[in-house]
């Protein structure tokens, strides 16, 4: 069994268009403000020009909102799982960044937390992780670690400087770690 389907269980979202406007107000404010924590609902309510009122019928505090774009992003991210030859996976990679490079710069380049990479890390582990499972083995973690760790360094790569990211390379270097860790 995969230790990572919980991931898995991420539901698909629906905004109302104000839900969207707060996103994009509290992704706006993450680039101007310091102190992450300084930002208010009130803050986020004003920029995005919607009553307080309203962004408290949908979260609690501003936590929330910021969770509910990094769930967004993973459920978005896991229908790269269907693609099951490395090299099109990886341009769905890439795809999925320039889709989203609002928010994943802003998440793991700009104000780069924690939370967010781990999230994504057992995201990538539950896509890979029958992938590369060995007949009725389990994929190696160490192996499930290093395929997590180094595509998403791809993928601050590809937001910071887009021209530096080789999908064959990225290919070759995977197939061989692989062969070499297993």
């Amino acid at each position: 069994m995969n230790p990572y389907s919980y991931i898995a269980k991420i539901s698909k979202l629906t905004f109302t268009s104000a839900q969207f406007a707060l996103q994009d107000s509290l992704l706006e404010l993450l680039e101007t403000e310091d102190d992450e924590d300084m930002i208010s609902a009130r803050m986020v309510s004003d920029r995005a020009g919607v009553e307080r009122s309203v962004f408290y019928s949908y979260y609690d505090n501003v936590r929330d909102l910021y969770e509910e774009i990094e769930d967004d992003l993973i459920y978005r991210f896991l229908k790269l799982e269907e693609e099951k030859d490395l090299k099109k996976f990886l341009a769905g990679l890439i795809n999925f960044a320039d889709d989203d490079s609002k928010s994943l710069s802003m998440l793991l380049v700009k104000r780069p937390g924690i939370r967010f990479e781990r999230k994504l890390g057992d995201a990538l582990r539950y896509i890979f992780f029958s992938r590369l499972a060995n007949g009725d083995k389990d994929a190696d973690p160490l192996l499930l670690d290093f395929y997590s760790l180094f595509l998403i360094q791809v993928l601050k790569r590809h937001i910071t400087n887009p021209l530096s990211v080789d999908i064959d390379k990225i290919t070759l270097l995977l197939q061989q770690s692989q062969a070499v860790l297993s």
